[in-house]
């Protein structure tokens, strides 16, 4: 085979793959080409930061010791990302008073409500004071038939998650299936799939929220987030050179003064 044969099957073959490439990416429907542009913005913006929140939110307090605190941790994520609100959790140390647990809790300047999870021979599952928006969480009562501690760790989210909704003003869900459904038994919890709250008890806890004085967790660009002047420090090239260019144009001033013209003398 000659050389002229080999190259032009090498560029026939590198045609083919180009055409091949073109039509797979003309195949990307609008909403996917919208969200490439949409991220290609944001990357030349400095990326995605979160503003500070300095105000009230959500907590989840770990008052008891048969559970791991990552149990704890990760029921409080699931309910930040349901509700894009500013969620926290602590430990606190057992005094075998539930109601006064809530109450110091609540009596800190920024919990807006608090879901506690504690053991106690008394209680049931789950006890709510939804006008004092706090909820707590026994572990005594879900361990009541001897599960497995996998078993017990999913009960425990599941009730935390309830717990909070119920916490926040929401209530038994007209969808389903939901977690928020009627459980009266054990196996009823654990034969509920669902992990998360349905859309409906969602919104109502971002309503119950805002009635409590909890703001919604607000994400925005690092170029708007440093036009604003609540950005953190840069950490990578791109938010470096946003840095110092939103703050040259802040010392250097508006170019062009706004003026304001007098208004037309009547004859």
């Amino acid at each position: 085979m000659s050389r002229k044969t080999i190259l032009a099957a090498a560029f026939a073959i590198a045609g083919a793959c180009f055409a091949a490439d073109t039509a797979a990416t003309n195949t990307l429907d609008k909403a996917e080409r919208r969200r490439i542009r949409r991220e290609r913005r944001i990357a030349r913006d400095g990326g995605l930061v979160t503003k500070p929140n300095l105000g009230r939110k959500v907590y989840f307090v770990n008052a008891q010791s048969r559970i791991g605190g990552e149990t704890v941790e990760d029921a409080a994520s699931v309910v930040a990302e349901a509700i894009n609100m500013p969620v926290a959790t602590k430990a606190l140390e057992p005094d075998g008073d539930v109601c006064a647990m809530a109450r110091r809790t609540m009596g800190e300047k920024s919990a807006g409500a608090a879901v506690l999870l504690v053991e106690d021979d008394r209680l049931p599952s789950i006890v709510v004071a939804p006008e004092k928006s706090w909820a707590a969480v026994n572990v005594t009562a879900l361990a009541a038939d001897f599960p497995p501690k996998s078993v017990l760790g999913v009960r425990v989210r599941k009730e935390l998650t309830r717990a909070a909704a119920w916490a926040l003003g929401a209530g038994e869900s007209m969808m389903k299936p939901c977690i928020m459904q009627y459980e009266p038994t054990l196996e009823a919890l654990d034969a509920n799939r669902l992990m998360l709250p349905s859309p409906d008890p969602v919104m109502r806890m971002v309503n119950g929220a805002m009635a409590r004085g909890i703001d919604t967790v607000r994400t925005d660009t690092y170029r708007r987030a440093c036009q604003e002047g609540w950005a953190p420090a840069p950490t990578n090239d791109v938010q470096r050179a946003i840095w110092e260019q939103v703050r040259a144009d802040k010392e250097r001033g508006p170019t062009k003064p706004i003026t304001i013209s007098p208004p037309n003398k009547k004859n």
